[in-house]
């Protein structure tokens, strides 16, 4: 068959109606449900937000480890402790050096060789002498080891008491005398006697001297003479 062709004049449809442009097709509603959605996307936002600050994640690795920092300042001194037990006693120290001498005794001493006839009355003995010096009061005790030697002659006595003295020219201490003797009827010879006579003082601090001293009681004066002798004195602190 041949094509046909439209009757002439005839007018075409007119367009559909529909929304017009930049709307759509939902109106009102659509735009609601729009605005909803993005108020729960913004609330599932939030609270994922905050579940990541309550809930923590899973530890991570362990980094290396750093270097040493500089030392700090020293701390205030802390309470003293409780005091411990005590512990086993050390060995003994070595012996440290002497202290200075204490108040104690002093003595001195003397020696002689010398000879002294011993006359009538208070002779001293030359050498017979001994110095003590004391720092306070106390007592000096004197003491003499002295040999004497007689010239005897049959018939006469010879006797000498001899005794230490604080002074050369006195010997009238009867306590401290002591005798050596010569009977008048021993024969002739040449005796040789000891005495070790004593005495002591009080004194207060200083310094003093004593000696030995004789006195020939009976006999001739050149019949007995001091030979050899020796002297000590100690002081005694109060």
């Amino acid at each position: 068959m041949g094509m046909q062709s439209a009757p002439p004049n005839v007018p075409s449809p007119p367009p559909p109606i529909g929304p017009p442009p930049g709307t759509s097709a939902g109106g009102a509603g659509g735009s609601s449900l729009a605005r909803l959605l993005s108020l729960v996307a913004i609330a599932i936002s939030v609270i994922a937000i905050i579940l990541t600050l309550v809930i923590p994640g899973p530890a991570g690795l362990t980094g290396a480890t750093g270097a040493a920092g500089p030392t700090g300042a020293a701390g205030p001194q802390g309470p003293a402790g409780a005091t411990g037990s005590r512990g086993p006693a050390g060995a003994n120290g070595s012996a440290g050096p002497a202290g200075p001498a204490g108040n104690g005794t002093i003595m001195a001493s003397s020696s002689t060789g010398a000879t002294t006839f011993i006359g009538t009355g208070c002779t001293p003995y030359v050498g017979g002498v001994v110095t003590i010096t004391v720092p306070a009061n106390g007592t000096i005790v004197v003491q003499a080891q002295i040999w004497v030697q007689f010239t005897h002659t049959l018939g006469t006595e010879n006797l000498a008491f001899l005794t230490v003295s604080n002074a050369n020219n006195t010997c009238t201490n009867y306590t401290s005398l002591w005798p050596v003797m010569v009977g008048a009827n021993e024969a002739n010879a040449t005796y040789n006697l000891g005495g070790f006579p004593m005495q002591e003082f009080s004194v207060p601090a200083g310094t003093y001297s004593f000696y030995i001293v004789g006195d020939m009681s009976a006999g001739a004066t050149d019949s007995a003479y001091f030979w050899y002798a020796n002297m000590v004195a100690v002081y005694y602190p109060a």
